[in-house]
C-alpha cells in the first residue's frame, strides 16, 4: 500500500483513505491522483515523491529532479514534434525577405531615377540671360540647386539658345534643356559635374567639339528619333563618353522606365585608308597624285602651274605647314584665294606672283618675306578652346588680390577679355566689380601674367599682377 500526503495537513496517509484521520479532510480521487504518477518504465501507479519504483526498481532521484525530468520530457517531446516548424517558417521568411529585397531594389531604382530629375522648373532668375525680341538667350547658371530643368518659355518668351560655358563648375546632377532650344555653344557643359542630360529634338547646330566637353555625363536622353540624332550628331560613338544614349524620350517620362525604352544606335565613323577595289582608273589616278600635284590641279582654274607650285612651296617649306588644300576663290576680292593649312583657314593674294599669306591677325608672308612661321604662330595663338581655362586661372589670381573676393563679379564669357600668349606664358586683361573695404562696390581694371604648368589641371605660376595700378611681380611685354 502506498502512502500519500493529505492536502489539508500534509500528514502521510493511505492511498485508499477517504478521509484524513488527523484533520478529518475528505480525500477525493482527484487529490489522490495529484500525489500519484505512472512509472515511466512499468506504467504502474506510484507516489510522486519516491526515488525508486517499488514494482520495477526504476530510479527517479529526488522529487525536484522528477518534476524537472518530467517537464523536460514533456518539452522535449513537444519540441521534437515542433522541430521542423522553425525550419519551415525560416524558409518562408527567407523567401519573403528575398522577394521583398528585390521589390525594394526595383522600387529603389525607380526612386533613384525619379530623384535625379527636378519636379518643376528652374527659375529664370537663377540664370544670367538676355532677351532679343521674344527669345531668351541663356548665358550662365548662377543658382545652387542640384537639379536643373529649364522651362521652354518664361512670361511668353521662348528659350532658344545656351551661350558660352553656361554650366561651367556646376555641380548639379541633372540638366534638362527644353524643347524649342536650337543652339548650344560648344563649352556649354565645360568643367561641370552634370551626369544626366536631356537634349531636345529641336537642336540644329551641334558641333563635334560640344561632345568633347561631356566628361562626367553618364546618360544622355534625346527628344528626337534615332534618325534625327544621327543627322544632328556626326561625332563618332567612341568620342562620346556617356555610358548610355536614349532617344524618343518625353521630358515628362524622365525618371521612369519609359525614358530608357529606345537606345540610340549611332553610325560608326570610319576613315578609309585606301580606295575600294572597284574604283575606276580615273579615281586610282587621282589617288596616286602627290599632295603638291593635287594642290596644283585644284588651283589650275585660277593659278598657273608655276605660281601654284611656288605658293605650295612657300606654305610648306618656308612657313612649316604640312597639309595644304586649295579651296577656291574668296569673296574678299579679286585674286584672293581660300586655302586650308593644317585645318587653319588661310587667305592668299596671288596672280602673277604670290603677294601675301595671312589668317586673321597673323600675317605669315608678305612681299617676298616670311613674317611668321606656323611654329611662331602657335606660340602666340590663343586657341578658342583654351580661352575659358586661361580666364578661369586669371580670375583665381585676381581674387587673391581683392579686399572682398566673395563679392567679385567678373564679366561672363570672354568677349570683353583680352588675351596674349608667348609659349606657355599667358597674359589676360579685364575688369571686375567688387566691394571695397568700406562696403562700396567699385570696378577694378586688372592685368595678370602667368606661366601654365598644366592647363588640364588649371595649374599655373604667377608672374605678374596689376589690380587698379597696384602691381606685383615682373611685367613681360607681349604683343
Amino acid at each position: 500500500m502506498a502512502l500519500i500526503k493529505c492536502p489539508g495537513c500534509g500528514t502521510e496517509i493511505s492511498e485508499r483513505a477517504e478521509e484524513c484521520p488527523i484533520c478529518g479532510r475528505t480525500i477525493s480521487k482527484s487529490s489522490r491522483d495529484e500525489n500519484m504518477m505512472k512509472c515511466y518504465k512499468c506504467g504502474r501507479l506510484i507516489q510522486r515523491d519516491i526515488s525508486i519504483c517499488p514494482f520495477c526498481g526504476y530510479h527517479y532521484g529526488t522529487y525536484k529532479n522528477k518534476k524537472m525530468n518530467e517537464s523536460n520530457l514533456e518539452r522535449n517531446s513537444f519540441g521534437h514534434r515542433r522541430k521542423k516548424w522553425p525550419i519551415f517558417v525560416g524558409i518562408l521568411l527567407l523567401i519573403w525577405v528575398v522577394s521583398k529585397h528585390e521589390t525594394n531594389s526595383d522600387n529603389k531604382s525607380n526612386l533613384d531615377q525619379e530623384a535625379i530629375w527636378l519636379d518643376g522648373y528652374t527659375n529664370l532668375d537663377d540664370f544670367d540671360y538676355y532677351i532679343n525680341d521674344d527669345e531668351i538667350h541663356i548665358k550662365r547658371y548662377e543658382g545652387n540647386e542640384d537639379k536643373i530643368r529649364v522651362n521652354s518659355s518664361y512670361d511668353g518668351k521662348k528659350v532658344v539658345s545656351f551661350e558660352d560655358a553656361t554650366f561651367m563648375f556646376c555641380d548639379a546632377i541633372s540638366v534638362v534643356i527644353p524643347e524649342g532650344t536650337k543652339h548650344l555653344d560648344n563649352p556649354t557643359f565645360n568643367s561641370s559635374d552634370v551626369k544626366y542630360i536631356f537634349l531636345p529634338s529641336t537642336l540644329e547646330d551641334v558641333e563635334d567639339e560640344f561632345w568633347g566637353y561631356l566628361h562626367n555625363v553618364e546618360k544622355i536622353y534625346y527628344g528626337g528619333t534615332n534618325e534625327q540624332w544621327n543627322a544632328m550628331c556626326q561625332f563618332g560613338r567612341k568620342g562620346i563618353e556617356a555610358n548610355e544614349l536614349f532617344c524618343k524620350v518625353d521630358p515628362d517620362d524622365l525618371g521612369t522606365e519609359k525614358s530608357e525604352w529606345t537606345p540610340i544606335v549611332m553610325k560608326e565613323v570610319v576613315e578609309k585608308d585606301s580606295k575600294d577595289e572597284n574604283d575606276n582608273s580615273g579615281e586610282l589616278e587621282e589617288e596616286s597624285l602627290s599632295l603638291q600635284e593635287q594642290f596644283v590641279e585644284d588651283s589650275s582654274e585660277y593659278l598657273s602651274a608655276d605660281i601654284a607650285n611656288k605658293l605650295y612651296t612657300i606654305i610648306t617649306s618656308d612657313l612649316g605647314f604640312e597639309k595644304v588644300e586649295f579651296i577656291g576663290k574668296d569673296d574678299v576680292g579679286d585674286s584672293v584665294w581660300d586655302v586650308y593649312c593644317d585645318d587653319i583657314s588661310v587667305l592668299v593674294v596671288a596672280s602673277d606672283e604670290v603677294y601675301r599669306v595671312w589668317s586673321g591677325d597673323y600675317t605669315f608672308y608678305e612681299e617676298g618675306t616670311v613674317v611668321m612661321t606656323k611654329q611662331q604662330m602657335n606660340e602666340k595663338l590663343v586657341k578658342d578652346e583654351d580661352r575659358t581655362s586661361y580666364y578661369v586661372i586669371a580670375q583665381d589670381i585676381v581674387m587673391q588680390y581683392l579686399k572682398n573676393p566673395s563679392s567679385a563679379k567678373f564679366p561672363w564669357g570672354t568677349d570683353e577679355i583680352g588675351f596674349a600668349k608667348s609659349g606657355n606664358v599667358i597674359a589676360v586683361q579685364g575688369y571686375v566689380d567688387a566691394t571695397n573695404s568700406f562696403g562700396g562696390q567699385v570696378r577694378s581694371q586688372w592685368t595678370v601674367e602667368f606661366r601654365v604648368t598644366d592647363l588640364a589641371a588649371l595649374s599655373y605660376e604667377i608672374l605678374y599682377v596689376n589690380v587698379d595700378g597696384q602691381s606685383s611681380g615682373t611685367y613681360i611685354e607681349l604683343n
